[in-house]
């Protein structure tokens, strides 16, 4: 730490471009409902759809990246994090047919759990299903949103992430994290602002230390 400017230098590596941002929004302090949910699902299907669709990108990403990305890639069991498998995938796409065919989903209420009705049976089978993914992820939903980066993954990053920030890995640090460049011509210019810590889907196990040079990272 510099005393005289209050500036931080580190190493580390500067890895990727935020290129586009979802609209999401649950805030810190968000009563959440159903809609709540609904409309913020589906801000980050479009923003998926969107990229995947762009003549720009050479890279598609897939259904297992967005689903990985929240849960950020892992759960909790017996108080220890473990890495999420394909049993959340089946859970996702309960949860997905949930959301997305909530008309079919009206009429069904939480005291008909055991239900043998035969229409509202395999409707009950599938509320059940996206519990098990809904329970997991929602945790880390409050106060983040996806976006997409130029090389081609998901994000998971703070509300307050701008296109243009970038992703950077700070060695000795546990996550890799949001940066936003100073102003060019200002006393900031090539150094960063830190916005937060991130979730980057397949670079949370030191995938990121091979994808470039270290360097000096000065943190203002």
């Amino acid at each position: 730490m510099d005393t005289t400017t209050n500036h931080l230098t580190a190493s580390g590596l500067i890895l990727d471009d935020i290129c586009s941002s979802s609209s999401q929004n649950l805030p810190l302090t968000a009563k959440i409902t159903t809609e709540d949910i609904r409309v913020w699902y589906e801000a980050a299907q479009l923003l998926l759809s969107t990229y995947n669709s762009s003549a720009e990108h050479d890279t598609k990403i897939s259904t297992e990246a967005l689903w990985t990305t929240l849960m950020t890639g892992r759960f909790v069991n017996k108080d220890t994090y473990e890495k999420v498998g394909p049993d959340y995938g089946v859970a996702f796409d309960a949860f997905h047919q949930y959301i997305t065919r909530r008309d079919d989903f009206e009429g069904l209420y939480l005291h008909e759990w055991d239900t043998e009705d035969p229409i509202k049976k395999p409707l009950m089978a599938i509320f059940k299903k996206a519990l098990e993914f809904y329970t997991v992820a929602v945790k880390s939903w409050l106060g983040r949103k996806i976006v997409a980066t130029n090389k081609g993954t998901l994000a998971f990053v703070p509300l307050g992430t701008e296109v243009g920030d970038q992703i950077g890995i700070i060695l000795g640090a546990r996550t890799p994290f949001v940066l936003r460049q100073g102003e060019i011509g200002s006393e900031f210019e090539g150094k960063f602002r830190l916005v937060g810590e991130c979730y980057v889907y397949g670079l949370m196990h030191g995938e990121g230390l091979e994808l470039g040079d270290v360097q000096d990272i000065v943190i203002y």
